[in-house]
């Protein structure tokens, strides 16, 4: 008799071998910079930048008008006006163009298409960020060199470096503007954020009046909601250096306190930004 045939052992297949997928970070520079892009050109699109054109032109008319009508004030003048013009024009182009950003998306449906893609709602609203602050910061840039010209022109001897300096802390309140209305526009309409931004704006350069104000009305509840106003809205005076600079370097804070108010505004621009994504991560489409 053959013996019997061992029993075969119990055969298993092989485990299937998992590919080695790179996960995406979360932030990916290149596509902030595409989306930064496609702001920055469809600006020039809209045709934005001519908004400089009513910069130059108030310029032409101080230059004109005021020999005739300040006499020697001119000198200090006229930086000032034109200090002055670059903010609210500056300001102004912020607050349409930014206010739309989010909403333009909305109603033409091509936000579906990008959360549709691998784009986070991060890289979105970082991407429309500094997309906003490239317009504002060639805008300045063409702006300030109207300005310079129009100094040269008139044979004023208003310090370059001032000039730069209080451009510099200017693109740092419009950036901190920018932040401001992406946070509102993540949520709203786009002219609700609009005019959440423009009171937000214009409270938060009289924010430490606001302290005066409560302290001289002698009113305790009063007195604890301008305290709270100020604790809770941006101080965007802290950022505004015009005023100073038309008096010179003397008449400019101290170096410690310069750097402290930059270091604010950078910090206050981060954790809107932050707030803004956690907004719109949550949002329904």
């Amino acid at each position: 008799m053959k013996p019997d045939p061992a029993p075969s052992l119990p055969t298993t297949s092989p485990e299937p071998a998992v590919p080695n997928v790179r996960r995406r970070s979360p932030l990916s520079l290149n596509v902030i910079v595409a989306i930064a892009t496609n702001v920055f050109r469809e600006a020039i699109r809209n045709r934005v930048l001519y908004a400089v054109g009513i910069h130059g032109l108030v310029l032409l008319l101080a230059a004109l008008l005021l020999p005739q009508i300040a006499g020697g004030a001119q000198f200090k003048m006229l930086p000032d006006i034109g200090l002055a013009s670059m903010e609210v024009i500056a300001v102004a182009i912020a607050i349409a163009v930014g206010s739309r950003m989010i909403e333009q998306e909305i109603d033409r449906r091509t936000i579906l298409i990008l959360v549709s893609k691998p784009i986070t709602r991060a890289e979105f609203i970082l991407g429309k960020f500094f997309g906003l602050g490239a317009v504002l910061a060639v805008m300045l840039g063409i702006m300030l060199g109207l300005f310079l010209m129009t100094l040269w022109s008139q044979n004023n001897d208003f310090s370059v470096v001032l000039a730069l300096l209080s451009t510099g802390f200017l693109l740092l309140r419009l950036l901190l503007l920018a932040a401001i209305i992406l946070l509102f526009g993540s949520f709203s309409s786009a002219l609700l954020a609009m005019l959440m931004s423009l009171t937000v704006y214009l409270i938060g350069n009289l924010s430490q009046d606001l302290i005066r104000i409560g302290k001289a009305t002698e009113n305790l509840d009063l007195e604890r909601i301008t305290r709270g106003l100020y604790l809770v809205l941006p101080d965007l005076s802290r950022l505004d250096i015009k005023n100073d600079v038309v008096y010179g370097f003397a008449g400019l804070p101290d170096s410690s306190i310069l750097i402290g108010n930059a270091a604010y505004g950078v910090v206050y621009t981060i954790a809107l930004l932050a707030i803004t994504i956690g907004i719109f991560s949550r949002r329904q489409f």
